[in-house]
């Protein structure tokens, strides 16, 4: 006989209800607590992924070296204002503006 059949035979009978329900090893609801540890593992697991797929992978290059940008600087008739090799920083090209008279 299934479990809900049996359910109905006990009827209002709670202790053979009772029984009936510890025999099967199958649980009724998943609780709260369950649902949250859940929600926990996902959310770690999404974090986890998260982080990894950001840390892999190879540094990009710049697109352009100090030398080629102030070579372009010069070219177009800026001031190349240049930084220590092992700063965070980079040059700058600076232009001055047209005066109107």
């Amino acid at each position: 006989m299934d479990r809900m059949g049996l359910m109905r035979r006990c009827g209002k009978t709670w202790s053979l209800c009772r029984a009936i329900r510890s025999r099967d090893i199958r649980p009724l609801t998943v609780g709260p607590k369950g649902s949250r540890a859940s929600i926990r593992a996902w959310c770690l697991l999404l974090a986890t992924m998260a982080v990894t797929a950001c840390a892999t992978g190879h540094p990009i290059p710049p697109a352009y070296t100090q030398e080629e940008l102030a070579a372009r600087c010069f070219r177009t008739g800026g001031w190349w204002h240049g930084v220590p090799p092992d700063s965070l920083f980079s040059g700058f090209c600076e232009y001055s503006a047209p005066r109107f008279p």
